[in-house]
C-alpha cells in the first residue's frame, strides 16, 4: 500500500507482501495500529519511506510520516535473502516511529539509506526519530543486540543518533504466539508490552501505553484473513 502527497490518517490497517506501508512524495499523515506480515516468497520491507527522488532529496514539503503501535513481521528468509528490512528510510525522508514491534526481517530491523547531504543534521528536518520499539530476530535468527538488528550503515551518524539511550529500543523476543502467515496467525503478545505513551507527543495519535499493534485484544479477528493462497 502506498501513501503519498497527502495528510491522510489511517487507523487499524493490515498489510502483506512487497512494502506493506510505502510512504512517498511529501506524505505527512499518521498510521496507527498497523500490521505487516510478509509472504515467504515475495516479502520486502515493513515500511519504505522516501521524500522524493534523487534529483532533489530536500524537496518540500518534506515527507514526514508518523507511525505508532505497529507490528511488522518479516519472512525470516535469512539464507536466500527474499525479504527486506522492517523499516527502510531513504531519499530525504523524515519521520516519527514509536511504540512498535519488528521481528524476523532477513536484512535488518532498520535501514538508513540514500540521505541528502544534510540528512544527518536534525535541524534540517530529515532526521527519523524512533522510540519504544521491540526488535528481535532481524538479520539472523534470534538476533537480540543492537549491532545485529541495526548493523553499521553508510549514514552511521544517523544510526548513532537514532539509537541513542533516549530511543528506548528493546532487543528481546516480544513473545508473539504465532507469527506464521496462515489461519493460526496470532500477534497478540503473551505478556503485555508496556511502553511509554509519553513518547506519542502528537495530537494525531491516540494515547496507547503499549508496543505493537495489539494490547490484549485481536482487533483483526472476524474481518481479516492472512491465509496464503
Amino acid at each position: 500500500m502506498v501513501w503519498w502527497r497527502r495528510q491522510c490518517n489511517t487507523p487499524h490497517c493490515p498489510g502483506v507482501v512487497d512494502d506493506c506501508f510505502d510512504t512517498d512524495e511529501g506524505y505527512r499523515g499518521t498510521l496507527q495500529y498497523i500490521v505487516c506480515v510478509q509472504s515467504p516468497e515475495t516479502g520486502d520491507n515493513g515500511t519504505e519511506a522516501s521524500n522524493t527522488g534523487a534529483a532533489n532529496l530536500d524537496l518540500v514539503p518534506r515527507a514526514k510520516p508518523r507511525l505508532a503501535n505497529f507490528t511488522f513481521v518479516g519472512n525470516a528468509n535469512y539464507a536466500n535473502g527474499k525479504g527486506g528490512s522492517g523499516m527502510r528510510f531513504k531519499e530525504g525522508n523524515s519521520g516519527i516511529y514509536t511504540n512498535g514491534v519488528i521481528v524476523n526481517f532477513d536484512a535488518q530491523a532498520v535501514d538508513f539509506d540514500d540521505y541528502s547531504t544534510a540528512g544527518t543534521n536534525p535541524a534540517d528536518g530529515s532526521t527519523n526519530v524512533m522510540t519504544d520499539i521491540y526488535m528481535f530476530g532481524n538479520g539472523e535468527a534470534n538476533a537480540s543486540t543492537l549491532a545485529k538488528n541495526i548493523p553499521g550503515d553508510k549514514d552511521q551518524v544517523e544510526v548513532t543518533a537514532a539509537t541513542s539511550a533516549g530511543a528506548e529500543l528493546v532487543f528481546q523476543d516480544p513473545g508473539l504466539p504465532n507469527i506464521a502467515l496462515g489461519s493460526s496467525l496470532n500477534l497478540v503478545p503473551g505478556t503485555r508490552l508496556t511502553c511509554d505513551s509519553a513518547s506519542m507527543n502528537d495530537s494525531a495519535f491516540e494515547s496507547a501505553d503499549y508496543c505493537g499493534a495489539f494490547d490484549n485484544v485481536n482487533w483483526m479477528a472476524d474481518w481479516t484473513t492472512f491465509v496464503q493462497n
